[in-house]
């Protein structure tokens, strides 16, 4: 009986350290990281496939994981899904670009801004947004001339993220441009920009364009800097009576705020 005993518990012993080798080996590559170290997810072969699948969580599912995952193959996986015609795919899509993404992938996205496709577009310009590189501006600034409205809009908005003098000229630029979606978007976005958008407002306010003039006028007037009131003096004089009206109305604005 004793002999037995002792087999057994020699047998379920090396079970038992079985056990903790194996335990030991799978987590072997977690415990050699240190607490302040992020851990990358490896991305499955077939997680990519899965953005095209028809069930949409799957779809996002996958989406999520690529996000996830801190892979830089990631980002191929994702960015050949930017012009995905499933409008709530694409936006999940450039949303997990913009937050994956570094500034050493903005070659790739300043490219996009070219593609046929207007989805691809204005896609593109939510993820530049999101990296927050001024090298971006340029790329930027040409796409605030974009037809769709969309894009133009997406633009004007992502400028404002990225933020600074350059983001702001960009926008001031085509305060006088026909399209009033474009308008709008530029004025929100340099009104959002306070401070930072005074300057190029004042520039602005010396334009020719009487529009220009005015929409300058306008948002310097929300924004309330006492640094606008010598130029606001100067359009308050305009030849144009719409100009005139507006930059007092401005000064206004900023008297009041005294």
């Amino acid at each position: 009986m004793t002999v037995w005993r002792r087999s057994r518990v020699c047998r379920v012993l090396r079970m038992m350290l079985v056990v903790v080798l194996f335990v030991a080996g799978t987590f072997s590559g977690y415990v050699s990281v240190r607490a302040d170290e992020p851990v990358a997810t490896p991305v499955p072969g077939d997680v990519a496939g899965s953005i095209t699948s028809s069930d949409p969580a799957v779809r996002y599912g996958a989406i999520e994981m690529l996000r996830l995952s801190g892979d830089p193959a990631a980002v191929r996986a994702l960015l050949d899904e930017l012009g995905n015609p499933d409008p709530a795919v694409g936006l999940y899509v450039a949303q997990a670009l913009a937050a994956l993404s570094s500034p050493e992938n903005l070659p790739i996205f300043r490219t996009a801004m070219r593609h046929p496709n207007p989805d691809v577009r204005w896609r593109a310009a939510l993820v530049l947004g999101g990296l927050g590189d001024p090298r971006a501006i340029p790329a930027l600034s040409r796409a605030l001339r974009d037809p769709e409205v969309l894009v133009h809009r997406t633009a004007a908005e992502s400028l404002v993220q990225i933020g600074g003098p350059g983001a702001a000229s960009a926008l001031t630029r085509v305060l006088g441009d026909s399209r009033p979606s474009l308008v709008n978007a530029a004025m929100n976005g340099l009104q959002k920009m306070g401070e930072t958008a005074v300057t190029p407002l004042m520039i602005a306010l010396y334009s020719e364009d009487a529009q220009t003039q005015h929409n300058a006028a306008t948002v310097l007037g929300y924004i309330g800097s006492p640094r606008a009131v010598p130029a606001l003096e100067y359009a308050a004089h305009d030849a144009e009576p719409e100009v005139q009206e507006e930059a007092r109305w401005a000064l206004e604005q900023i008297a009041k705020r005294k």
